[in-house]
């Protein structure tokens, strides 16, 4: 070795000794380096079924974080990432992954319509997991339902005589979610009260004029249930049996309020009073948009009366959403919903 590498060597020498007796500190070979334990990933585990939503009642979703490095061969649980869940109306919440790599969220279906969501999860050395997008669409969940049945037949046509039946009934429906991504929700009948009411009534001028005597009414009852898959709400409904009336008894009163009762016997307009007007109109199955709707006939089978000359007739099944408000009712009471 020449004197020129001889002295470099020296001086190198010389200057690391002195480094490390002057106290000095020895590089840290990971400083200025990005450590990175794994790349993130968010897999939802449970999400609304259908993308569906029930109004006023609490969204579930459920969400796994994995390490999906390349070399990992199987996906890992990542503990304590920060999962983050926004929604377009400004709501925004972050839980951290418990052991076994899990958050669950529960999310106010306060607001009908459509509500888009993404989720994101960080965790500190880990690269973040790409942006998982999904959308819930939030209904009504509980419907009123209204049937109105009418039927008016003449006894003497040219005094315009008649009898006729009323029948009138309100009630609740209430839908219980499926479980799996493509379950349809059971549709249950929560409750419901109807009346039936006979008449009798004329165009007579004085002296006489004609009524029920007895009045007659009572309750008529309906079983229902169905299902929904978010867009349509299928019921199939049937008429509680109920028994009526074989003869129907008109009171006639003169204008000097002189009572005369009258007992009709057949061949008087009765057609066997069983009240099945849904049944014998074939429609114990319906379906309507979940957003409501009105199914609707003008002429149909003689259900409590009949003769050849009809007067009136008219069955209407109505069926409306209602909002809810913490599991009750938004827009007040039954008899408040429907008219």
């Amino acid at each position: 070795m020449g004197h020129i590498g001889r002295a470099l060597v020296a001086i190198a020498l010389s200057a690391s000794v002195s480094m490390a007796g002057g106290g000095g500190s020895v590089p840290n070979p990971d400083a200025g380096v990005d450590r990175q334990d794994g790349i993130l990933a968010v897999m939802p585990l449970h999400l609304p079924s259908r993308g569906q939503a029930c109004l006023g009642s609490d969204i579930p979703m459920t969400f796994a974080v994995k390490n999906v490095a390349p070399g990992v061969e199987v996906p890992m649980p990542v503990v304590g990432a920060t999962v983050t869940v926004r929604d377009d109306r400004g709501k925004v919440r972050a839980l951290e992954t418990n052991g076994a790599g899990i958050a669950r969220f529960t999310w106010p279906a306060d607001t009908e319509g459509q509500i888009s969501f993404t989720v994101d999860a960080a965790k500190q050395f880990y690269k973040p997991a790409g942006t998982f997008s999904f959308r819930v669409q939030v209904a009504a969940c509980q419907w009123a339902l209204a049937v109105d049945f009418h039927e008016e037949y003449a006894i003497v046509s040219q005094v315009s005589l008649v009898v006729g039946a009323d029948v009138r009934w309100r009630g609740m429906l209430t839908s219980t979610p499926g479980q799996g991504e493509d379950a349809v929700s059971d549709i249950t009948l929560a409750g419901g009260t109807g009346t039936y009411q006979f008449y009798a009534s004329d165009k007579i001028g004085a002296p006489f004029h004609f009524t029920l005597d007895p009045a007659i009414s009572g309750p008529w009852d309906l079983h229902g249930k169905g299902q929904s898959d978010g867009r349509t709400v299928s019921l199939d409904l049937q008429t509680v049996a109920e028994t009526y009336p074989e003869i129907v008894t008109l009171k006639v009163t003169d204008s000097s309020n002189r009572d005369i009762q009258v007992n009709f016997k057949p061949p008087v307009p009765l057609s066997g009073g069983n009240g099945l007007f849904i049944e014998l109109n074939r429609l114990s199955q319906l379906t309507f948009p979940a957003s409501g709707g009105v199914v609707s006939i003008s002429s149909g089978m003689s259900c409590y009366f009949y003769t050849p000359n009809r007067t009136a007739y008219s069955l209407t099944i109505r069926l409306y959403p209602v909002k809810q408000q913490s599991g009750g009712l938004g827009r007040g009471t039954l008899a408040e919903v429907l008219p």
